[in-house]
């Protein structure tokens, strides 16, 4: 076997992987479409399929069918159906990761932030280069689930405290840069 068959055997394991977890979803959102929940839910836990398979496929069978494209995966399935959008959202998301070819890290990051951002590897996680905008995306998504289900409001002190000596280099980059560019940071109470 030469490499580059090899690779084309790697690659149509790859392939063939993805669009099992679009046929799991499929055959999974037909069972609750047809069947008690309870019927589906036994049966797949009959045939022990992996939970991080089936929690990817009930995301994956959120997303109707009109919005899959040739260029999406079942990665950019994934995270539209667990993205929380509406489906006109979902749609809206679908054609733009299509039109921009987006990865689908590329499409979570562009969804969390509300605009495109295409850049290489632009999050943390050892895949590729760290970025401002990258860095910004995680931090809109952390501050998205702590505004829905953990207000700083109601944070007692200490913590409160532990967080702004996080933001503290941050906030010393932002404040030197403001001063520099003329910019006011007073917050209006």
């Amino acid at each position: 076997m030469t490499f580059d068959q090899w690779m084309e055997g790697l690659f149509m394991v790859k392939m063939c992987k993805g669009s099992a977890q679009i046929w799991l979803a499929d055959f999974i959102g037909r069972g609750m479409e047809a069947f008690p929940r309870e019927d589906v839910e036994q049966a797949v836990s009959q045939l022990e399929f992996a939970e991080f398979d089936i929690i990817r496929a009930i995301a994956i069978s959120s997303v109707p069918k009109g919005l899959r494209a040739k260029e999406l995966t079942a990665e950019h399935l994934f995270v539209l159906g667990a993205s929380g959008l509406d489906s006109a959202q979902m749609l809206r998301w679908a054609k733009t990761a299509v039109e921009h070819t987006l990865s689908a890290v590329q499409l979570k990051d562009s969804i969390a932030t509300g605009k495109v951002l295409k850049l290489a590897a632009n999050t943390a996680g050892g895949r590729g280069l760290l970025t401002i905008q990258g860095v910004r995306a995680q931090f809109d998504r952390w501050w998205t689930q702590v505004e829905t289900s953990d207000p700083v409001e109601k944070w007692p002190t200490d913590r409160k405290a532990a967080l702004l000596e996080e933001l503290k280099p941050s906030l010393s980059l932002g404040i030197k840069l403001a001063k520099e560019l003329g910019v006011n940071l007073e917050v209006a109470a």
